[in-house]
């Protein structure tokens, strides 16, 4: 809280003018200790005036209210689940596969999309040896 320094009337902190006297001479006074400080906190009990760094917005506060959260995408997730359950649906799996590259360029790397990312590469690498293997006996 500030103070004004000739009459002693408190002032709000966005003030610049004592409102009872007029004055410009405004001061800090600590509203816990009643110190008088400058600049942004007490030295004696470490309040901190309103007006100071501490109490702006965190940069994740500032994105929340923005709508610029990061939000975790399940779709990868699901598609290389479903194709990893039924391994001939292997084009599910390189959806996921390209969903989750796409998540993760974002700078999304939450475990969903890297597990993700791993089943639709498993998937793929089990669809491409079991059609190595078995390719030859179907085709004849």
């Amino acid at each position: 809280m500030k103070v004004c320094a000739k009459c002693g009337t408190w002032c709000d902190e966005d003030e610049t003018v004592c409102l009872s006297c007029g004055s410009t001479e405004l001061i800090y006074k600590c509203p816990k200790c009643s110190a008088v400080f400058d600049g942004d906190h007490c030295k004696l009990c470490g309040y901190t005036a309103k007006n100071v760094l501490s109490d702006k917005p965190s940069k994740q506060e500032v994105d929340k209210l923005l709508g610029k959260e990061k939000k975790h995408s399940t779709l990868p997730f699901i598609l290389s689940l479903i194709g990893l359950i039924t391994t001939f649906l292997f084009p599910l799996s390189i959806a996921g596969v390209i969903l989750s590259i796409i998540e993760l360029r974002k700078g999304n790397a939450s475990k969903e999309i890297i597990a993700s990312l791993a089943m639709g590469t498993v998937n793929i690498l089990v669809f491409i040896i079991f059609c190595a293997v078995y390719g030859p006996f179907l085709m004849s």
